[in-house]
């Protein structure tokens, strides 16, 4: 004898629940490639400030590589691109006096809930300012968490904090305050009349030209500091409890100018430059 048995409803349900939830993946796993695809396409934005009467450049940068140049243009422009992925978040603004850019790094969820950076490609940021702030010699204040920073211009008091990454410096600078705890920082800066150099890991190297400085300062807890720095007599202090400090001048006590070198590990090496 044979038995009919009866359809379920509740079996074809389940059916239907699994093809629709099955092309419901798919969707998600299609739209997360498509979305991924696009997300790291490169791409490029622009940011324009008023600079009149701008006295300082007030720069905070992390992951990416930023030059500062001077031209023939209106008004302080940003040019940021990158080869994959959206740009940062960059702000370009005026503070009182002052132009500040910074840039903070976003995250963002994609397909099945992996987490990837906003970005995929190498970042390239240039801040391009009118060729008249040259001759007014900006003060300069930088943050570099990673990534690089290259200026190149006439300056009045220079600040850099570099925590990662590298920075190349040159041009003029009527002073410099120079803190390195990692990553490289290139000097050709020219007439600067004090200097002062701290190192805590990495590197600081390159030269000192122009006008003796009045007071040089150089502190190295670890990583060095090598240096070429303009002739002169110099009154010299130094103080290497451990590590090595080599200081190449004519050293002569009550001199005008003078040299303060402290290691606790590491080097410092300072030379005339006709050394």
């Amino acid at each position: 004898m044979t038995i009919t048995t009866p359809s379920r409803p509740g079996r074809w349900l389940s059916v239907l629940l699994i093809v629709l939830g099955s092309l419901g993946a798919v969707y998600a796993i299609g739209g997360g490639v498509v979305r991924g695809v696009a997300a790291h396409a490169a791409t490029s934005q622009s940011w324009t400030a008023d600079a009149d009467g701008v006295a300082a450049l007030r720069i905070d940068t992390s992951a990416a590589a930023f030059q500062v140049r001077y031209a023939d243009v209106d008004e302080a422009t940003l040019d940021v691109t990158t080869d994959g992925g959206p740009v940062q978040q960059w702000r370009l603004e005026r503070t009182g006096d002052a132009l500040v850019v910074d840039a903070d790094r976003r995250w963002r969820w994609f397909g099945f809930g992996i987490m990837f950076a906003d970005r995929a490609g190498e970042e390239r940021a240039v801040l391009t300012l009118p060729a008249a702030l040259e001759r007014d010699e900006l003060d300069l204040e930088a943050s570099v968490a990673a990534g690089s920073l290259e200026a190149d211009g006439s300056w009045g008091a220079v600040v850099v904090d570099l925590s990662a990454g590298s920075a190349e410096l040159a041009g003029t600078a009527a002073s410099l305050d120079l803190d390195v705890s990692a990553g490289e920082a290139r000097l050709d800066l020219a007439d600067a009349r004090t200097v002062d150099l701290q190192v805590s890991a990495g590197r600081i190297v390159g030269a000192l030209t122009g006008d003796q400085p009045d007071a040089i300062v150089a502190s190295a807890s670890a990583g060095s500091v090598e240096l070429a720095i303009p002739d002169g007599t110099y009154d010299v202090t130094e103080d290497a409890s451990a590590g090595d400090a080599t200081i190449d001048v004519t050293d002569e006590a009550g001199a005008a100018s003078t040299i303060d070198v402290d290691v606790s590990a590491g080097s410092v090496t300072l030379r005339g430059e006709s050394r």
